[in-house]
């Protein structure tokens, strides 16, 4: 996430998951590449299988990895937030005057115990997302996807929190 545009009246943020997108680009590369084996030594069940992984991951890709926009504008006293994927647009809107707080939530591993161990000590236990709380009780992220850059988010959310006015309290739920 980034913020994109940031005056005295409005304050853009852009999650852009290229990450994904590009490990999705490799992962049709290869796809390809068992399609062109497959072709050549004339291996039906290989090419089917990797005509399959070719066309369904993108897709798959596409739907999770969306790319989302939030606009925070003083002179409408409006959020706006916009998730763009392949199966089209989804807007939500709320009051300015709604968002109680920021927060960066965690998602812990389900990963055994075991597995989690063997991990390097600076990596995080979980994924993180910037979302916003509002009044009503609901929260509303920013993002289509977690990551495990919590301290990119905690820089994120107090870009945020300054710009609403709102207190400086973090918290990690």
């Amino acid at each position: 996430m980034q913020i994109v545009e940031r005056n005295e009246q409005r304050l853009v943020v852009r999650h852009e998951p290229w990450d994904v997108w590009l490990s999705t680009g490799f992962t049709v590369l290869v796809g390809a590449l068992i399609v062109a084996y497959a072709v050549m030594h004339e291996r039906v069940l290989l090419l089917l299988a990797g005509a399959t992984f070719v066309l369904a991951v993108p897709l798959f890709t596409a739907h999770v990895a969306r790319l989302v926009t939030a606009t925070f504008d003083r002179s409408s006293g409006q959020i706006e937030v916009v998730r763009r994927g392949l199966f089209g647009t989804r807007v939500r809107s709320a009051p300015l005057a709604d968002v109680t707080g920021v927060e960066c939530a965690e998602f812990l591993d389900r990963q055994p115990r075991s597995i989690r161990d063997r991990r390097p000590r600076w990596r995080s236990e979980g994924a993180f997302v910037v979302r916003l709380r509002l009044a009503s009780g609901k929260t509303l992220s920013l993002a289509s996807m977690r990551s495990c850059e919590l301290g990119h988010h905690r820089q994120l959310a107090a870009a945020i929190r300054s710009f609403l006015g709102i207190d400086t309290e973090e918290r990690v739920a």
